[in-house]
């Protein structure tokens, strides 16, 4: 079942042609976000008692999974922990930024060197689920259960404050793993800060919660990601990205362009998705290293975790339910370029 009763209206759209100006802090003309996914140890395998190995985004390009234990495909995710991490995290150190730990909680209870070293790092840890996993094939009821564990795992990981929101992206969600989070969040007390399980926009924007009734609706605040500036295209054969080169050309001209339209009153906000088993090779870390390089020499540039994006937003546009973007039904026969 895809339980697509659970889908919301779809937001077609959007802002139309007067998105609001993001009012980015101190005058920032463009917000950009790095997210470090760390799946690593939580993926595919026989080891879980899952059917198969992992066949997604591997650099052997594996187009089916094995019917048993691949320990070739599994060095390639222990060489993210391993090499990639470690290249990662003194590359921001150098340049002073920081962002989002996306963390698949049950590869990261496997490293706990890695659990300090990421709680002290300053960056957010937002919430991926327990597992690395297709979650449209798992039932609801299984899902929920890792859902509710792997909120409680990142709590303990970054200190035991349950106080303090959540942001959660499962990825390879199910239709229903918002309904299952928001609600496991409220059953946990935990805030629930975002969603970035949306590919929509370029902004934040407000839909109505997945808890709403006819008398409460605190509204789930989206926190777009992006797929066309993550670093898994170098292994999407035909694609993807040839050289590193290719890659740092297509970042910077991402980057200058969302800037112009920040200047013209338009701000964005940049999402750089990065996974060490991948970008941490050392041609892909030189040039992500360039722009890194490239942004911290720009001004009016807020470099933010998604929990910062998300709190500006909260601050300065606050949930109207009326404007709940999956409210907004499609008219027939409007022309949106008529005044």
């Amino acid at each position: 079942m895809t339980y697509s009763e659970f889908t919301h209206e779809r937001p077609l759209y959007g802002y139309e042609l007067t998105p609001p100006n993001p009012q980015w802090p101190n005058g920032a003309k463009i917000a950009v976000t790095f997210v470090i996914e760390y799946t690593e140890g939580a993926e595919s395998s026989t080891e879980h008692g899952d059917a198969s190995s992992e066949a997604l985004f591997n650099e052997l390009v594996i187009d089916v999974s094995r019917q048993a234990r691949d320990d070739m495909v599994e060095s390639e995710f222990e060489y993210g922990p391993r090499a990639g991490l470690p290249r990662l995290i003194k590359m921001f150190k150098k340049y002073n930024m920081k962002g989002t730990f996306n963390i698949v909680t049950r590869a990261l209870e496997r490293a706990p060197y890695w659990q300090k070293v990421i709680r002290e790092s300053g960056w957010e840890l937002s919430c991926a689920g327990a597992r690395w996993l297709d979650f449209m094939h798992v039932k609801p009821e299984e899902e929920d259960k890792q859902l509710r564990e792997a909120i409680q795992s990142v709590v303990e990981i970054r200190g035991g404050d349950k106080a303090a929101p959540m942001g959660l992206c499962v990825g390879r969600k199910s239709n229903y793993s918002q309904r299952l989070y928001a609600q496991a969040c409220e059953d946990l007390k935990v805030p629930m800060l975002y969603s970035a399980d949306s590919f929509a926009d370029e902004i934040p924007f407000w839909i109505t919660s997945p808890l709403a009734t006819s008398t409460s609706d605190p509204g789930l605040l989206i926190v777009p990601s992006s797929l066309d500036t993550s670093d898994f295209r170098f292994n999407v054969p035909g694609q993807g990205w040839g050289t590193g080169a290719d890659y740092l050309q297509y970042l910077k001209d991402t980057f200058d362009y969302m800037k112009s339209e920040g200047e013209a009153g338009m701000g964005r906000n940049m999402v750089v998705q990065l996974h060490p088993r991948i970008i941490g090779h050392g041609s892909r870390a030189y040039y992500l290293e360039q722009f890194l390089k490239y942004v911290s020499g720009q001004s009016d540039v807020w470099v933010a975790s998604r929990a910062e994006v998300a709190q500006h937003w909260r601050a300065t546009f606050p949930y109207e339910p009326t404007k709940a973007q999956d409210k907004v039904k499609i008219p027939r026969n409007v022309n949106p370029f008529q005044s």
